[in-house]
């Protein structure tokens, strides 16, 4: 989403088989990916939550709570009434207006790529129960759609150097002095 104003992205300096000296950059997360980035998933029970119910929820119900009065998402197939966080979420109700009321695995996609621990125990205390064995088979035919989507991005964006699913790696060339507070940096 990047409309996160904490965002960090970290850097070091890196030494090249040409020994010539590099500054890497890291975001903390890059979509999809699973342990890629600087921020880390909790080590127990990655990105699952810690609470367990007997409550199941279908669709249908989940389907009622689409209002930023009464907000409900589903991730990982667990069900979560959000309508606290709205208020307060650093990327924005609307980042989690998205998806409430809507069975979407780009919900569970959007959220593992970028909440660190802190994150996932606000989560744990919205949760509500399990999403029903018909609910799930949904999302996983959901998924489905997500990856076929996924891949056709990927090849029809193959030709450019900036990928939304993975880092290409580029050589700093030149940087040029614009102004006091201003320099213009060549990439290649």
């Amino acid at each position: 989403m990047m409309n996160n104003a904490i965002y960090k992205v970290k850097s070091d300096l890196l030494v090249q088989d040409d020994k010539k000296p590099a500054k890497r950059f890291l975001h903390p997360c890059i979509p999809f990916a699973k342990l890629e980035g600087w921020m880390k998933p909790p080590k127990s029970e990655e990105q699952e939550s810690s609470k367990s119910s007997d409550k199941e929820f279908t669709l249908e119900e989940v389907a009622k709570h689409d209002k930023t009065s009464d907000a409900w998402i589903v991730l990982n197939n667990k069900v979560y009434d959000v309508t606290s966080v709205l208020d307060w979420h650093p990327g924005g109700k609307d980042a989690i207006m998205n998806y409430a009321g809507r069975a979407s695995v780009d919900a569970t996609i959007n959220y593992n790529g970028i909440h660190d621990a802190y994150a996932h125990s606000k989560r744990d205390e919205c949760y509500l129960g399990e999403l029903s064995q018909k609910g799930i088979e949904v999302m996983k035919k959901d998924f489905e759609r997500a990856a076929k989507e996924r891949a056709k991005e990927d090849k029809a964006r193959a030709k450019f150097a900036l990928q939304k699913h993975y880092w290409t790696p580029i050589r700093l060339e030149k940087v040029e002095k614009e102004s006091r507070d201003t320099k213009l940096y060549t990439f290649r």
